[in-house]
This record gives C-alpha cells, structure tokens and sequence, in this order.
C-alpha cells in the first residue's frame, strides 16, 4: 500500500509539472515564432519604403523584385545568400497560386497588387531562424535537466509525504494485533464456561447461542489477525519454483469434507505439471480462503468446481459456486473489507467480510491478480491470475 501511494503521489505530480514545463515550452515557442515573424513584418515594411524611394537605407539581406509588366529589378542584396533565380522561381510560384506571403525553408517572401503593379520583396532569415532553434533546444535540455532533478527531489519527498501514513498503518497494525490478543482469552474462557455449564445443565438454546456467537467472534479475531500479520511477512516470503497443480490439488482436499457436510461436492478441473514462481504459502492461504468462501455461500446440492487453466501461459485458478442472491455490482466490492453482499446470510455462516480482503492483499503482495466474474443471481467465479 505504501509503494503504491508513494507511486501515485510521485506520478500525479511530475505529470503536474510536465504538463506545467510543456505549457511553458509551447508559450515561449509560439511568442519566439511571433516575435520572428514582427521582425520579418518589419523588415518588409522597410523594403517596401525603400522601393517606392528607390533608396536603400540599410541591409536587408533580401531582394526586391518591382513588376511592372516587365518584372523589372529595382534592387539585389546578398544574392550570394539565395540567387536570383530563386527567387524568380519563388516570385513565379507565388504569383500563379493563392500563396501570396509564407516561406521556404529560410526565405521568406511576399507579394503585394497594386493595379497592374506588384511588388514582390523575399528576404533569407537563415541566420535568424537558426539562432531561434539553438535559443528553443537550449530552453529544452534546461526544462528536461530541471524535470530530472524535481523528479529526484519528488521521490525523495515522497518518504517523508508517506511516512506518517507508514507511522500509521504501523501503529493499527499493532493495535490490531495486540486488541485480537487481548480478546482470544475473555473468548476463551466464555466459551469454556458455556461448555462446562452445558455439562451441568444440558443442552440449552441460549448456550448454544453463546458457543455459535464465541465462533464466530473467534474467527473475526483470526482474520484480523491474518490481516495484521501481512504487514510482518511482507519480505519474507520463500519464492521458487512451484508444482502450482500438486499444491492447489493438495490445499482443495480438506475441503471434500466441509462440503459433503453442506451436501455439495468440490470438482476440480486442473491442468497438469504447471509450475510458477511463487510462495507457496501465499498460494495455499490464497486457495483456502477461495475455498472456504465457496463453501459457505453455495447453494445447497451444488457442484463447487475449482479449475486451473493454463492455456494462455499466465496460469488461472478460479473456484465457480451457485449463489441466487449475488448481485453483479459487487465484483469489485467484496474484495473490501468487512463487504458482505447478503448480511442475514453471512450471519449464518459466520462470514466476517474479511477473507477475499486477505486474499487481495497476499496476492498483490505476490505481484498476483484477484477478479470476480457474476452471473445474476446464479453464480460466482473468483479468480486468481499469477
């Protein structure tokens, strides 16, 4: 939980600041290109003055071509830096298409009518967009080496942004532990005491009420202790290589009978010789839990079918029960804590709410995946994906 909170804290805020940076670059592109494009206005705007004079003033690195039927020169700058004849092409191009002004490459041009008079300026900004270009992919390795660096500093704030949270899961960890503790003794000895007073007495409904109130309340203290106790194996788990469809196989057996108590029966579908990396008691508690959860909530006479398939190379273990009472909406809800789709019902099997939340988190821990697939009203399959 931790890494995936220090996760999403670091992913939500670099896209904040790349998004942030790449707004900025976009800003200072477009201002750069519309400041270029003042200066090439400009340049223009003095070329034009300086054909109607016929007097240069200064330099424009550029050519002027004044049409009077005749497509006379007035005046030729830098023709070493684009000749004539490019520019005669580019006047010709402009002059028989609906692009009156715009560039290529470097050289940009413009034509303008008067009457039968045009006036035809091109200058080359080759120098000037190169400058731009350098001046953009410098503001670039500047913003990537800072988003680098913030990216550093964001990881390394994300410590102390989760520790509290860390100080935290800590402590209730430990208050869980310790209260479940604490509670399995007073549990203990009320239910020795009903047991004894059952001797005493004989059978009675409201000891009877108390040994099945005991259980139940044993078994919530358990699966908060299982809870607690996830956080303390986290690391230490044994990975290898596993047989998955012996140890499945094996983890299912004990099951047979909780079943036939219930009159239903446990098929297995289960591939052969499939092995995986993994901690095979993850798995088997994983298993356990599937199993146990079917058995309290299948319909009466029905078949409970476990299967292992591993036709796609990502092997899947799934446990199918009929249950009239599932309602599609909850696929991802009853791997919360304490959900329960059918409370008068969970009463009666003493369901807590909290054994697929276990098995969630052992099998994310395990780098696994746990889904649920409903039918309405008719059945559910839960599913382990390794």
């Amino acid at each position: 939980m931790i890494k995936r909170v220090r996760f999403h804290f670091v992913v939500t805020t670099m896209a904040i600041i790349f998004v942030v940076f790449w707004a900025v670059l976009t800003a200072t592109y477009f201002t750069m290109r519309s400041e270029h494009k003042k200066e090439v206005d400009f340049i223009f705007d003095k070329m034009t003055a300086s054909a109607s004079e016929q007097v240069i003033h200064t330099p424009l690195k550029g050519i002027i071509i004044k049409d009077d039927g005749e497509g006379n020169f007035i005046n030729v700058y830098d023709e070493n830096i684009f000749t004539a004849e490019q520019t005669l092409e580019l006047y010709k191009y402009s002059l028989n298409t609906k692009f009156k002004s715009g560039n290529s490459s470097a050289v940009f041009y413009k034509l303008t009518e008067n009457g039968s008079n045009r006036l035809f300026l091109a200058v080359n900004r080759s120098e000037e967009l190169s400058l731009l270009t350098q001046t953009y992919v410098k503001l670039i390795i500047i913003f990537a080496a800072a988003f680098i660096l913030l990216l550093a500093v964001v990881i390394l704030l994300s410590f102390w942004i989760v520790k509290p949270i860390k100080e935290s899961l800590v402590k209730q960890s430990q208050f869980i532990s310790d209260a479940g503790h604490e509670l399995k003794t007073p549990i203990s000895i009320i239910s020795a005491s009903a047991e004894a007073l059952k001797e005493d007495i004989g059978d009675n409904e409201y000891l009877n009420t108390i040994n099945s109130q005991t259980k139940k309340m044993g078994k919530l203290i358990s699966d908060l202790l299982s809870l607690s106790k996830l956080q303390e194996r986290k690391g230490k788990k044994v990975i290898s290589d596993i047989n998955l469809s012996e140890v499945i196989t094996q983890a299912i057996l004990p099951f047979d009978a909780l079943a036939y108590e219930k009159k239903n029966v446990i098929e297995t579908v289960i591939d052969k010789n499939v092995s995986v990396k993994a901690d095979e008691e993850s798995v088997k508690q994983i298993v356990n839990i599937f199993l146990d959860n079917a058995v309290k909530y299948a319909e009466p006479n029905t078949k409970i079918i476990c299967s292992l398939d591993n036709s796609n190379d990502k092997p899947v273990f799934a446990v199918f029960n009929e249950n009239k009472s599932v309602k599609k909406d909850i696929e991802e809800k009853i791997f919360e804590r304490f959900f329960r789709s059918d409370d008068s019902r969970s009463r009666e099997t003493g369901g807590s709410g909290l054994g697929l939340s276990i098995a969630k988190h052992v099998a994310e821990e395990n780098g696994f995946k746990v889904y649920a697939e409903i039918e309405e009203e008719k059945s559910i399959t839960v599913c382990l994906k390794f």
